[in-house]
């Protein structure tokens, strides 16, 4: 039936979104750890008074500053994936008109 013929593709989809959610709660996951490391590591310092709250926001401006930049490939990682299977996929195609236009 055209129900049967469909059930593979509902699952393979299921699994697909099954996954980007798991990807995104990770993304939000290492997001928020790398908003309160800063504070971690440095909070022993400001309350044993080694140094001011003015070093410790300067310190979590230099973290955030840091995970911006390393969060780029991150954030964009699903749109990467996506053209990298294109490519690979345009790669395939290629090969295939190769292999019969001889």
């Amino acid at each position: 039936t055209l129900g049967e013929l469909f059930t593979g593709i509902r699952y393979n989809y299921h699994r697909l979104y099954l996954h980007y959610g798991y990807f995104d709660g990770w993304i939000n996951l290492y997001d928020q750890f790398m908003i309160i490391s800063p504070y971690l590591v440095m909070g022993p310092g400001l309350f044993s008074g080694l140094i001011t709250l003015g070093v410790m926001v300067q310190v979590s401006n230099a973290f955030s500053r840091v995970h911006g930049g390393f969060a780029l490939f991150l954030h964009n990682w699903t749109t990467i994936t996506e053209l990298r299977s294109i490519w690979r996929r345009l790669h395939e195609f290629e090969k295939n008109i190769e292999k019969y236009e001889q």
